[in-house]
């Protein structure tokens, strides 16, 4: 009879066959957009690839592989395909199919050696970036846990706004002046600041991630604002640095153009089914019955 062992703990290293398994807790991201993808369509390949993004580390680290220390970044882990095979409950040559598969649609990159290989997720700190710093400060049912004293210290400054106040020179805070500008608040009076809460401090931590998605490019981080202003403004929204990062998987498909919307006499108008509506001042909505050349597009 087989002898049954207890479970792993989540956070202990599994040392097999030289190589080290980490597991870990806490969340990952993962978008709509992989329904879309072809391997949701295929039981095996979909578990290969949620299995590497549950296995890749969240921050540097250095492991022993065996006698040899190995280094391995943040969205990087080491497997021997043997192990993972039994884990997963899949052959080991179907394992290999779907790994070489992910990494020839540019998902994955392998690193092959004679005891073991290194795994890299590909865009990891893209992806899953803010997941993770969100994740730091909350426990399993996402609830936060602790404090974070530098934030404290941030609000309880009197840190608003204005063009004579200067501010230090650095990427950052050149990103928050850029958001201002967008926004039309770099140059309001200082009353109407406070009177519409526009606190300078709140926007410099959404800022300083929007740069480390961009690697710290300043002019990429200004063009994904622009394009989010713009897509904000044709659909008369308001919109936030935080907007960048929930439509950062759309940014390339927002529409930057205002769609236009048919009119009668002024009014705004619908159509539903054969017939026409439109909607009077007074919110009353009223079956149009005129001539279809009276409706206007603006």
């Amino acid at each position: 009879m087989r002898k049954r062992t207890s479970p792993t703990p989540v956070g202990f290293a599994i040392l097999c066959r030289g190589v080290v398994f980490v597991m870990y807790n806490g969340w990952i991201k993962l978008h709509r957009k992989l329904i879309e993808n072809p391997i949701f369509d295929n039981e095996k390949g979909l578990k290969v690839w949620l299995w590497c993004l549950f296995r890749a580390g969240h921050q540097k680290n250095t492991i022993l592989l065996g006698r040899q220390k190995v280094t391995l970044n943040a969205g990087e882990f080491a497997m021997g395909s043997k192990k993972e095979s039994e884990i997963l409950k899949i052959a080991k040559s179907t394992l290999w199919f779907w790994l070489e598969y992910l990494a020839r649609e540019g998902q994955l990159e392998l690193k092959k050696t004679t005891k073991y290989t290194v795994i890299k997720v590909k865009n990891w700190k893209k992806y899953q970036l803010l997941e993770l710093k969100s994740d730091s400060n909350e426990d399993a049912d996402g609830t936060q846990i602790g404090t974070n004293n530098n934030v404290k210290k941030v609000k309880n400054k009197k840190n608003t706004f204005s063009a004579d106040k200067p501010r230090k020179d650095n990427n950052v805070h050149l990103l928050v002046n850029r958001f201002f500008e967008l926004k039309g608040w770099n140059n309001l009076p200082k009353e109407e600041y406070k009177k519409r809460q526009i606190i300078y401090g709140r926007f410099t931590k959404p800022a300083k991630e929007l740069l480390e998605l961009t690697d710290g490019n300043y002019d990429i981080a200004c063009k994904k604002l622009e394009i989010v202003k713009k897509w904000a403004d044709t659909q008369e929204i308001e919109w936030g640095i935080e907007t960048v990062f929930k439509r950062w998987f759309d940014l390339d498909v927002l529409p930057q153009e205002k769609k236009k919307r048919p009119k009668i006499e002024g009014n705004p108008a619908y159509q539903k089914r054969n017939k026409w509506f439109v909607i009077m001042p007074n919110g009353e909505h009223k079956e149009y019955v005129g001539p279809i050349e009276k409706i206007q597009y603006a």
